[in-house]
C-alpha cells in the first residue's frame, strides 16, 4: 500500500476498473468510463491514474478540463484535449456581411446546428484517423462544465467505440443536476455499455489511513474526531491537515502527532484560500483576475486585465507555478486544482465578477484576442449598451454570428435593451440580431427581430438585407408559402436596389418549386436568368439554373436538365463558389443521371453532394435519401437501408417521413411486415421540416398503399392511394411519376375498379402523345397492356424496360408480361418472363414479391422449373453485400473509416454503420478481430 498516491487511498477497486479497461482498448476493442461523485472525492486523481496508465500501455493520449466560464463556447472543453482554444473558425463560414446581403443562401440547412456539426464531423474523423495508426485514450475532467457542442461530439464518439480502439474517460460532478446535453451524453454512455463508477465517501479506516499517510504518524483521535466534519470526502481531508500542518496547528515530532486544532473547522473554500497565505496580497489580487480569465492564461492577457506590467504578472504566475498553484504548458498557465480557481472566482462578490468579466472583454477588445474568447467575457459582464460595446459588436457582430450565434445573441439583446434610443447603429445592430438568430435555429424570433428592425429604424440601404430575412426565415422552417408573401410584398412595395430584386426574383422562383408552382417558378427564373446573367450576379444566377434544371427533370426533359445544370456548376466553379452552392445541383445532377439509366454517374453525383455535406454540416439528410433512392433505383436495397439510417441520425431530421417512407417499402418488398408498420408508425407522427418535402410526398403513399397491398387489401389500398392524392393523382401519374402508373393501374384492376385503371391509362397515353420523353410511351404501352391483357402490347415496352434503371420496376414489369404470355397459353415464353422477373427478385430479396410472382404464376400453369427462391443469409460471410465486403477488405488493409470513405465515395457515418453490421453479421467485436477474419477468409478461399 506505501506505494499508492495519496490521492488513489481507498480506491483499489477502481483502479483495477480503469487498468482493465485500458488493457481491453489495447486488443482494438474501445471502452468508456464515466467517474462520478462529488467534488474533492478523488475523480481527478483516478482521472490522472488513467492518463499513467494508457500511457504505460502506449496509447497516445489527449487530455483536458472543462472550465465553468467557458460554458458558452462551443467546443471550448473539447478543444483543451487537442491542446488549443476552440473558436471553430477554421469550419464556419465568416462570411456573414455576404449572408446578409443574401449571398449565402442555398436549399441547405441554416442554423449553428449544422455548423456545429461540421466541427464534430471533423474531430471524428481526426479520431478515426489517430486509431488507425494505434489506440488512444481522450480524458475530460468536469464534464459538468463542458458546453453543450463538446458533450454531443463525445455523445457521437461513444457511438462508435464498439470499432475504435479508443479509451474515452469523462469526469463529473453528481451535483448539482447536469443539463439536458450532460444527461444525454449519461445515457448514451451507459446505452453503449460504459463503465460508471460512482465514488463513494472514505470511511473512517481509510481516511485514518489517508491522515497516517500524510503525516507520516499515526494521528490521534482528537484530530481523526475534526476529520469527520471533511464527511469522507479526500480532498477536504487533505486541505484540513496541510491547513493545519502549515499553521503550526498540526507538528510531528519523533514519530508523533502533536496536534491543537480548532474545535470548528473552516469551509473548504476558507481552508482553500487559507492555503494561499503565503501569496502576497498584490499576487492574489492578480490571481484572482486570473481566476476571471478562466483556463488557458496568458501573460499578455493577464497584463491587459490586471493593467499591471508584464514583467510584474510574469513574476506572480512564475511564483505560483513554482509552489503547485498553477501548471504551464506551451506558454499558457492554469489552475493546477479546479478547487483552487474556483475558491478564488468564488471569493469575488458577483457584481464585481460581472464587472470584472465586462472590464476583461473590454480590455481584450484592444488586443488581438480572439472574438469568441471577448465575446464570453462581455456575455458574462454587467450587462452594458455602452458606446465601447456598441462599437465591438459593430465590428465582430459578423464574426460572431458566424461562429458563436447563440453567444452573438446573448451579447446583442442586452446591448440593444440598455443602448442609447439614439444610438444610430440599433439598425444594424437589431439585423445583426436577427441574424444570428435564424442562424441559432430561431426562425420565428429572427422574422420578429426583423420586423423591428424595419419599423423602429427605417433606413432604405437596409431594408434589403431585412426582407431577406422576413423570407428565409419561413423558408429554412418548412413554410414556403410564408416566405413567397414575403418575397411578394418585397418586390411590389419596397425600395430594392437592382441585384437585391433580381437576387430576390430568383430566390422566389425556388420557394415557387417548392410549393408545386411549377408555371410560376418557371416564368420567375426566366426573368431572374436574365437579369442575373446582365448584373453579372452569381448568385442570382446560380438559384435561376437550380430552378430551371429542376423544372426539367420534373418534366421529363432530362438532357435538358442535365445540361443546365452541368452549366451551371461550371460556372460556379469558374467563380469558385462555395461548396454549398454546388450541393443542390450535385443532386438535381444525379437525378438526371438516375432518370438517363447512368446509375454509377448518379452515384457518384449524390455521393460528391454528401461528402461536400459532410465537411460542412456533417450530414445533410437531403443528400442521404437521394443517395438511398439512387441506391433502391440500383437495386442496392442493403446500401439504402445504411444511408438513409445515416440520414435519420438524431442530429439533423428534417425529412424523416420520407426516409422511414423508403425504409418501409423495403420492408414490405422483404416480406417483414413488422419493421414496415414500424416505420410507418414514425411516419404518422413525423413531420418533414425540410423545404423540400413536398418532393417526397408520393414515398408515404406508396410505403402505405404497397403495405396494404401486401396483407391482401388491393380495394383499401386504392382507396388510400385515392384519399391521399385526390384530384391530382392522375395528372401526377400521368407526367412527373409516370413509372408508378402501371403498378397503380394493376392494383385498380385487382380492386375491380377498371374505370379508374382505364382513366389512367388514357391519361398517360395522352402525355405519351404530348412528346418526350420516351419512356412516357413505354408507360402507356404497360399500363394499356394490362387494362387489354394484350401480351403484345406489353412486350413492346421491353426495350425500354431492359435499360429502365429502377430494377424493382423491370421486374414488376417482367411479372406482368409473364402473367398475360400465361393467359394467352404461350407458356415457354411466360417461363422465360417470369425467370427474368424472379432472378431480379431474388437478387433484391424481395421475398414478397417473389412468393406473390409465383403463386400468380402458378394458379395459370405456369412453373419456374428448377430454380428456387434463395434469400441471403443472415450472417456469415455470405451475409455480407458487395459494399460489406469492399469495406471489410479496406479495413483488414488498416484504412480509418474516412480513407473507407473516400476510397468508396461514402460518408464516414456511412462506413461506420457498414462496419457494424459487419461485426454483426461475422460475430466479431472488433477491428482487429475484423482484419484477422478477413486474412483467414481470403486463405481459405485460394484454391
Amino acid at each position: 500500500m506505501a506505494d499508492v498516491p495519496v490521492g488513489l487511498v481507498g480506491r483499489a477497486a477502481e483502479t483495477a476498473a480503469i487498468e482493465r479497461l485500458v488493457r481491453e482498448v489495447t486488443t482494438g476493442v474501445g471502452r468508456a468510463l464515466l467517474i462520478e461523485g462529488e467534488p474533492g472525492i478523488g475523480k481527478s486523481a483516478l482521472l490522472s491514474h488513467a492518463e499513467a496508465q494508457a500511457h504505460r500501455f502506449g496509447l497516445r493520449v489527449f487530455s483536458g478540463a472543462a472550465d465553468e466560464i467557458d460554458q458558452r463556447l462551443p467546443f471550448a472543453a473539447i478543444s483543451t484535449c487537442l491542446g488549443a482554444r476552440a473558436t471553430a473558425n477554421d469550419t464556419r463560414d465568416a462570411g456573414v456581411d455576404a449572408l446578409i446581403r443574401g449571398e449565402g443562401w442555398t436549399s441547405t440547412p441554416l442554423g449553428v446546428e449544422a455548423a456545429d456539426a461540421a466541427f464534430t464531423e471533423s474531430f471524428l474523423a481526426q479520431v478515426d484517423q489517430l486509431c488507425a495508426t494505434g489506440p488512444l485514450a481522450l480524458l475530460l475532467d468536469d464534464l459538468q462544465w463542458a458546453d453543450g457542442a463538446s458533450l454531443r461530439v463525445l455523445a457521437e464518439l461513444s457511438r462508435s467505440l464498439s470499432q475504435l480502439p479508443v479509451l474515452l474517460v469523462g469526469a463529473c460532478r453528481t451535483a448539482p443536476p447536469g443539463g439536458q446535453d450532460l444527461n444525454r451524453l449519461r445515457r448514451t454512455l451507459r446505452a453503449h455499455g460504459a463503465t460508471a463508477l460512482t465514488l463513494e465517501p472514505l470511511d473512517e479506516g481509510t481516511v485514518r489511513e489517508l491522515v497516517t499517510r500524510m503525516l507520516g504518524a499515526r494521528p490521534k483521535e482528537d484530530l481523526l474526531q475534526l476529520m469527520k466534519d471533511a464527511g469522507g470526502n479526500p480532498l477536504y481531508v487533505t486541505q484540513l491537515v496541510e491547513t493545519f500542518t502549515a499553521s503550526g496547528a498540526i507538528r510531528v515530532t519523533d514519530g508523533t502527532v502533536e496536534a491543537s486544532v480548532p474545535t470548528t473547522t473552516p469551509s473548504l473554500r476558507a481552508a482553500v484560500l487559507q492555503r494561499l497565505n503565503f501569496l502576497s496580497p498584490e499576487a492574489l489580487s492578480v490571481l484572482r483576475v486570473a481566476s476571471v480569465l478562466g483556463a488557458g492564461i496568458t501573460v499578455e492577457d493577464l497584463a491587459v486585465v490586471a493593467a499591471r506590467p508584464v514583467h510584474d504578472v510574469l513574476a506572480v504566475l512564475m511564483d505560483a507555478r513554482d509552489a503547485g498553484v498553477l501548471d504551464e504548458k506551451a506558454g499558457r498557465f492554469s489552475f493546477r486544482r479546479t478547487v483552487v480557481r474556483q475558491a478564488l472566482y468564488d471569493d469575488l462578490p458577483a457584481p464585481l465578477r460581472a464587472a470584472f468579466h465586462l472590464e476583461a472583454g473590454l480590455a481584450l477588445a484592444e488586443t488581438s484576442a480572439q472574438p469568441e474568447l471577448i465575446a464570453e467575457h462581455l456575455t458574462l459582464g454587467t450587462p452594458s449598451g455602452s458606446p465601447r460595446v456598441i462599437d465591438w459588436l459593430a465590428e465582430n457582430g459578423e464574426q460572431l454570428m458566424a461562429s458563436v450565434p447563440r453567444m452573438a445573441v446573448e451579447l446583442l439583446r442586452p446591448a440593444l435593451d440598455s443602448a442609447d434610443a439614439t444610438e444610430p447603429r440599433r439598425g444594424r445592430l437589431h439585423i445583426l440580431l436577427a441574424v444570428a438568430l435564424l442562424r441559432s435555429g430561431r426562425a420565428a424570433e429572427a422574422e420578429d427581430q426583423a420586423r423591428r428592425a424595419l419599423a423602429q429604424h427605417h433606413d432604405p440601404a437596409s431594408e434589403g438585407a431585412i426582407w431577406w430575412i422576413l423570407a428565409r426565415a419561413p423558408y429554412v422552417s418548412g413554410e414556403p408559402e410564408l416566405a413567397w408573401a414575403e418575397i411578394e410584398h418585397a418586390r411590389n412595395s419596397v425600395s430594392l436596389s437592382e441585384v437585391e430584386t433580381v437576387r430576390l426574383q430568383a430566390f422566389g422562383s425556388v420557394v415557387l418549386l417548392a410549393l408545386g408552382e411549377l408555371n410560376r417558378a418557371e416564368k420567375l427564373a426566366r426573368g431572374a436568368e436574365g437579369d442575373a446573367l446582365g448584373l453579372g450576379d452569381l448568385n442570382a444566377l446560380s438559384d435561376a439554373y437550380q430552378t430551371l434544371a429542376l423544372l426539367d427533370l420534373l418534366r421529363g426533359e432530362t438532357r435538358g436538365a442535365l445540361d443546365r445544370v452541368d452549366r451551371a456548376l461550371r460556372l460556379a466553379r469558374d467563380e469558385n463558389a462555395p461548396e454549398d452552392r454546388q450541393i443542390p445541383l450535385h443532386l438535381i445532377r444525379g437525378y438526371c443521371l438516375l432518370a438517363l439509366a447512368r446509375s454509377r454517374e448518379a452515384d457518384e453525383a449524390m455521393g460528391f453532394s454528401q461528402q461536400a455535406a459532410k465537411q460542412l454540416w456533417d450530414h445533410m439528410p437531403l443528400c442521404d435519401l437521394s443517395r438511398a433512392q439512387v441506391m433502391f433505383a440500383d437495386g442496392r436495397w442493403d446500401d439504402a437501408l445504411v444511408e438513409i439510417q445515416a440520414g435519420l441520425e438524431p442530429s439533423n431530421e428534417s425529412l424523416p417521413k420520407a426516409l422511414h417512407s423508403l425504409a418501409a417499402v423495403i420492408a414490405v418488398h422483404r416480406n417483414d411486415f413488422v419493421t414496415a408498420k414500424a416505420h410507418l408508425a414514425a411516419v404518422d407522427s413525423a413531420t418533414d421540416t425540410a423545404p423540400q418535402k413536398n418532393f417526397f410526398d408520393h414515398l408515404s403513399i406508396w410505403a402505405a398503399c404497397q403495405l396494404e397491398e401486401a396483407e391482401g387489401y388491393p380495394g383499401r389500398a386504392l382507396d388510400r392511394c385515392l384519399a391521399l392524392v385526390g384530384e391530382g393523382f392522375v395528372s401526377v401519374m400521368g407526367s412527373v411519376l409516370a413509372f408508378f402508373a402501371p403498378r397503380v393501374v394493376s392494383l385498380a384492376l385487382s380492386a375491380g375498379n377498371t374505370e379508374f385503371a382505364r382513366e389512367l391509362t388514357v391519361a398517360v397515353e395522352s402525355r405519351a402523345a404530348a412528346g418526350p420523353p420516351d419512356g412516357i410511351s413505354a408507360f402507356a404501352a404497360h399500363c394499356r397492356g394490362l387494362l387489354d391483357n394484350d401480351p403484345d402490347e406489353l412486350l413492346g415496352a421491353s426495350q425500354f424496360y431492359d435499360q429502365f434503371p429502377w430494377v424493382l420496376f423491370r421486374a414488376l414489369y417482367y411479372e406482368d408480361v409473364a402473367a398475360a404470355l400465361a393467359e394467352a397459353r404461350r407458356l415457354p415464353d411466360a417461363r422465360g418472363a417470369l425467370n427474368r422477373a424472379m432472378d431480379i427478385y431474388a437478387g433484391l430479396d424481395a421475398t414478397w414479391d417473389a412468393t406473390r410472382a409465383a403463386s400468380r404464376l402458378r394458379a395459370l400453369g405456369v412453373r419456374r422449373g428448377h430454380r428456387g427462391l434463395r434469400g441471403r443469409p443472415t450472417s456469415g460471410w455470405d451475409s455480407l453485400t458487395d459494399t460489406e465486403v469492399a469495406v471489410a477488405s479496406l479495413v483488414a488493409q488498416g484504412l480509418s473509416n474516412p480513407d473507407v470513405g473516400a476510397r468508396l465515395r461514402i460518408s464516414r457515418r456511412t462506413v461506420q454503420t457498414h462496419v457494424s453490421n459487419i461485426l454483426s453479421k461475422l460475430s466479431l467485436s472488433s477491428r482487429v478481430e475484423l482484419a484477422t477474419e478477413v486474412t483467414s477468409h481470403h486463405l481459405q478461399s485460394q484454391p
